[in-house]
């Protein structure tokens, strides 16, 4: 199931039947999309997918979601256009072991150094705008390992300002229209 959080309408998708979950309705009154439905839809967009692991009950139910992941992505067309990110190590580890040569992965945790990242074969950090801001000699330091830096979530004009003068490479945001502006009015 496709779905940002854990939980839906208080069901926890982890634990929670395939049956009970194709019930529940969104706020827009949409129902609750598979992952094959997502992966259909984006077959004949450009759009290039971010696919975020939520950490699973365990190591064995991670890898073999990563790996159901991984064949659904190949079946339907799009493993070329899809990266991946989780806050857990352990999946991480897995999406780089078991996807396809050079798809991106990034690890979300903030407790990394970007030495350990470009060690794991990680295609880039993506961490919280906090854990950048504690930590801003990282974002300099991954693009000199050649890994990108994502910085997340940018909420103001201001946090965005600090992401385009620090050069990050991605910013996930509430704000994109405002986002986009301010950059192309400031930066280009």
């Amino acid at each position: 199931m496709i779905n940002h959080d854990p939980t839906v309408e208080g069901h926890d998708i982890q634990h929670t039947t395939l049956e009970v979950l194709r019930k529940v309705r969104l706020s827009n009154k949409e129902i609750l999309p598979t992952l094959e439905e997502y992966f259909e839809a984006a077959k004949s967009l450009k759009t290039q997918l971010i696919l975020e692991l939520k950490p699973h009950q365990n190591n064995e139910r991670e890898t073999e979601a990563i790996e159901k992941i991984i064949a659904l992505a190949k079946q339907k067309g799009v493993d070329k256009k899809v990266e991946y990110i989780s806050f857990s190590l352990h999946a991480v580890k897995e999406f780089i072991r078991l996807a396809p040569k050079d798809t991106p992965v990034y690890y979300l945790g903030g407790n990394k150094t970007p030495k350990e990242l470009k060690k794991m074969r990680c295609a880039g950090l993506d961490y919280s705008l906090s854990v950048l801001k504690q930590h801003p000699e990282w974002i300099k330091e991954s693009q000199e390992l050649g890994l990108k830096v994502n910085c997340w979530t940018v909420r103001t004009i201001a946090q965005t300002k600090w992401a385009a003068d620090l050069q990050i490479d991605f910013i996930t945001t509430d704000i994109p229209g405002t986002a986009i502006n301010y950059i192309k009015s400031n930066y280009y």
